[in-house]
């Protein structure tokens, strides 16, 4: 299994571990399946949970790593471009989070073919609206912490993630372009001056985009490891015992 290395440069990031936490070795499922009684092999849930949180931990350490590179390059230019790296795998983790939910929660014979046909399981992923189904089930305990931390910081760090992916254009101060010439009409003789905006850079507040972006990774890792810690089962609980076991050797 895969296990993300760390050192004092990710000190912002207090619970970095619980993209660790619930990994597994493949070969730990696969002994579930055929070494196990039959009866007590990984359900189609639980390993659909695995899968995804796979999936989010994944854009979470891409965010955390391109959030230190921002910070340290934070006086230069390419900063920004670490920073717009860091909430685009932000944002990324936000959607696995709920793709996750979303497929533990499908019934066991739908889950199990998600597992098996891959292309299906795509297309489920795709289908789904994060604001629809956070809307859809607000009265769940988990979704309205989601989405209470979606109405006071996500919202806004996802709109900023929108526009640069669909402008291009950031800076730390907002930039206008003008081109201003004069005409004269030959027949009149009368003459106007013309103000073209050519183009503008969209000025963003660095450090509170930053703050919000940083506030955002440490709070899905806050929620991933409740979601994960409340809802493996004991055989999953006994295949991290195993992999880990695995890994020492």
């Amino acid at each position: 299994m895969y296990q993300y290395t760390y050192d004092e440069n990710f000190f912002d990031f207090p619970d970095f571990e619980v993209i660790n936490k619930y990994q597994l070795d493949q070969n730990m499922i696969g002994l579930s399946k055929v070494g196990f009684k039959i009866g007590y092999d990984l359900k189609p849930n639980q390993e659909i949970l695995h899968l995804k949180y796979q999936a989010v931990t994944f854009n979470l350490y891409g965010s955390m790593y391109m959030f230190i590179h921002f910070k340290n390059n934070k006086d230069n230019a390419i900063g920004l471009m670490y920073l717009q790296s860091s909430n685009n795998f932000l944002q990324s983790s936000w959607d696995c989070l709920f793709q996750m939910i979303n497929m533990f929660n499908l019934e066991i014979g739908h889950a199990e073919k998600l597992i098996k046909d891959e292309n299906k399981r795509i297309a489920t992923e795709k289908k789904l609206k994060v604001y629809d189904y956070m809307v859809k089930h607000k009265n769940d305990e988990y979704i309205q912490n989601l989405k209470n931390l979606y109405d006071s910081k996500m919202k806004l760090v996802r709109n900023e993630n929108n526009y640069v992916k669909h402008n291009g254009h950031v800076s730390a101060e907002a930039n206008r372009k003008e081109f201003k010439a004069g005409r004269i009409d030959l027949k009149t003789g009368e003459s106007e001056i013309i103000n073209q905006n050519l183009y503008r850079e969209r000025g963003i507040n660095i450090n509170k985009l930053s703050k919000d972006i940083l506030e955002c990774i440490n709070k899905v890792l806050e929620f991933l490891n409740k979601y994960m810690e409340d809802h493996i089962d004991d055989l999953y609980k006994h295949l991290i015992f195993l992999s880990n076991e695995v890994q020492k050797r």
